[in-house]
């Protein structure tokens, strides 16, 4: 087992990022829907015939109509920042709108790559941080899963053994790590009556204290 797992997992979605992308990163292949554009009238009557009606992601026409373009209109401007569209029609604020994601840290490889390549390497990190964020989500609910269940034996232990010392004091500590403050002061309070001895108790008051 590897010593450093969520580097190793970090390395495995990106090789998987890589393979749904790579397509689009070979030379001469760009990762774009951009044959949409001879849908809308009044280029549909000279679409070519090797392009399929709504191209090869109807889906997609967002991007051939919005985001690829304000982001070629922001690199051509940079380094300063636009704050103004006038190709839309009398003109529209463009750092204000949110779709132009200038400061998106998925728009830098775009500013300083050929930018029809650089669009394979945008959708490899977005799909890269995508699977990472899920992965933590996965490992936090796991966490949050395991936590809990014990907190439900260590009840049950507590319901069938009042006393049961060492049962509250890791109660008590599930208790503060998931938010439950006030339950957890009621068991460090039930604790404190069946401590075993007057330093234990002493350390608990003073964590009561401290929690009150």
């Amino acid at each position: 087992m590897t010593r450093r797992p969520h580097l190793a997992t970090a390395l495995v979605l990106a090789a998987v990022a890589l393979l749904f992308t790579g397509p689009g990163l070979l030379p001469g292949r760009t990762l774009s829907p951009s044959d949409y554009a001879w849908e809308p009238a009044p280029w549909h009557a000279e679409r070519p015939a090797g392009v399929r009606p709504f191209g090869a992601d109807g889906e997609q026409a967002d991007a051939v109509a919005q985001f690829q373009p304000f982001t070629q209109y922001a690199r051509e401007r940079l380094p300063s920042a636009p704050l103004w569209n006038p190709a839309i029609m009398g003109g529209r604020p463009f750092l204000a709108n949110a779709q132009s994601a200038v400061f998106s840290p998925f728009a830098a490889p775009s500013y300083v790559l050929p930018f029809w390549k650089s669009l394979g390497v945008v959708a490899a990190l977005k799909l890269w941080v995508a699977a990472l964020g899920a992965f933590a989500l996965g490992r936090a609910l796991r966490e949050a899963r395991d936590a809990f269940r014990a907190m439900s034996e260590y009840e049950k232990a507590v319901e069938l053994r009042p006393s049961h010392f060492a049962a509250l004091c890791s109660l008590a500590e599930l208790y503060l790590e998931k938010g439950f403050r006030r339950k957890a002061v009621e068991a460090l309070e039930r604790a404190l009556t069946c401590a075993p001895d007057g330093r234990t108790r002493e350390g608990i008051r003073t964590r009561l204290l401290r929690l009150l």
